[in-house]
């Protein structure tokens, strides 16, 4: 609750206040409030104090007082041991959690495997590009998880970390691997691990003549390699969800998909792959929501009732690449003034850099259920998980929200015009 005045000036003659009740608050890790930590005893709040009205209370003796402070010395160490085995119980269940997500694969000298592109998050028009490059072999194992890698008879200097690398498996694709001479001079040759493209990716990558892409063959897949065929999703596309990866176009095509066969529009779904090319997004009539690509991002975007909504977990404000799009999609909304008028819908914030595919999903689904207002809470242990249950079933379905506790003061839409 906000209790300073309105120009924020007196904010310091509240922390007391605020420390304290952060003070008499039971921790999650320990189990106790910071107050019984310290003082072995729980904080007598006003509200406990009600009733209270005898001032003639009889005073305690010196014996009686002496065996208090022996109980309360002896009360504090048992809360105090009790605390530490609470704290490393919870350090336990986290490490637990943490480890089912990070863990780290180990490699042996003579294994091949593929290294992440960097080249990706740093330059701009390279979102196209594969995730991944190689395959490279294994040749020092330099410990602490990091390796010395080689691309033929070229050993590449920098040293990798094991988190930046994943095993090639030679049945991964039967086609040729396509290196440009820059690729070479930097030790980063490009493949594709991407199954069949669709007929609209195909289209667009077949009219670009700068994408590395274009001059190789797509790769066949066995029909134990797919995942959900009809969304044109094979198990690489089921790892990059579940590991916790930022999610590809592939995945957020499937998601858009699968919302508009929910809406009854069949051919409703438009690649994220459109935001790169001259002609652009075709414009929406009606209802209709699509994900829409940020640079290095994930954000929702629909059209509802004839209101443009928009949601960001990372709640950085439209940028004017997104504006672009959103001016395609929702073309048949802009005023005669030439504006578009958009609802930015507050929503939670993703807790890391990755998620933000899995919370635009999120969002998107709600829309698609028919409500505007987003969840306050997500449970985001689960969301990658339910993410994949929705696309292998091809149902959407609201994700799992946590109760929230705690409730402040709702937050509004906010409007603008781009």
């Amino acid at each position: 609750m906000k209790v300073v005045n309105e120009e924020s000036t007196d904010w310091d003659d509240h922390i007391q206040s605020i420390v304290f009740a952060y003070r008499v608050n039971r921790q999650e890790s320990t189990k106790f409030t910071p107050f019984e930590l310290m003082y072995g005893v729980k904080a007598r709040l006003p509200i406990d104090l009600e009733g209270e009205r005898d001032t003639n209370r009889p005073t305690e003796n010196e014996e009686v007082l002496r065996q208090r402070v022996a109980d309360l010395a002896e009360s504090l160490s048992t809360r105090r041991e009790e605390a530490k085995d609470n704290i490393a119980a919870a350090q336990a269940k986290q490490k637990e959690r943490y480890d089912l997500k990070h863990a780290e694969p180990s490699y042996a000298v003579g294994d091949k495997v593929l290294r992440y592109n960097r080249r990706r998050d740093t330059r701009m028009g390279d979102r196209l590009a594969p995730r991944f490059t190689g395959p490279y072999e294994v040749v020092e194992v330099l410990g602490r998880g990091t390796y010395r890698l080689q691309l033929g008879e070229k050993v590449i200097k920098q040293a990798v970390n094991a988190v930046n690398m994943k095993r090639w498996y030679e049945e991964m694709t039967s086609s040729e691997t396509h290196i440009t001479s820059d690729e070479i001079n930097e030790g980063a040759p490009i493949i594709s691990s991407d199954p069949t493209p669709s007929e609209e990716e195909t289209n667009y990558s077949t009219s670009q003549t700068s994408d590395t892409r274009t001059d190789q063959r797509p790769i066949s897949l066995d029909a134990a390699e797919w995942w959900v065929k009809d969304l044109n999703l094979n198990q690489n596309d089921r790892h990059n969800l579940l590991s916790g990866e930022w999610l590809t176009d592939k995945l957020i095509d499937a998601v858009n998909r699968l919302i508009s066969l929910h809406m009854g529009d069949a051919t409703g779904r438009q690649t994220t792959l459109l935001s790169q090319v001259p002609s652009g997004f075709r414009s929406i009539t009606g209802n209709g929501i699509q994900i829409l690509h940020d640079r290095d991002h994930w954000v929702a975007t629909a059209c509802l009732a004839n209101e443009v909504l928009y949601a960001d977990s990372l709640n950085r404000g439209i940028s004017d690449y997104v504006k672009c799009q959103m001016r395609q999609l929702y073309a048949s909304h802009i005023t005669a003034s030439g504006n578009l008028k958009v609802t930015v819908v507050p929503c939670q914030r993703q807790p890391n850099m990755s998620d933000c595919g899995v919370f635009a999903a999120a969002f998107a689904f709600q829309w698609a259920l028919g409500t505007k207002a987003l969840p306050a809470c997500y449970d985001t242990d689960s969301m990658r998980g339910h993410l994949a249950r929705s696309l292998e079933n091809q149902t959407v379905v609201e994700f799992p929200i946590l109760p929230v506790r705690k409730r402040g003061r709702p937050k509004k839409d906010i409007i603008i015009t781009i």
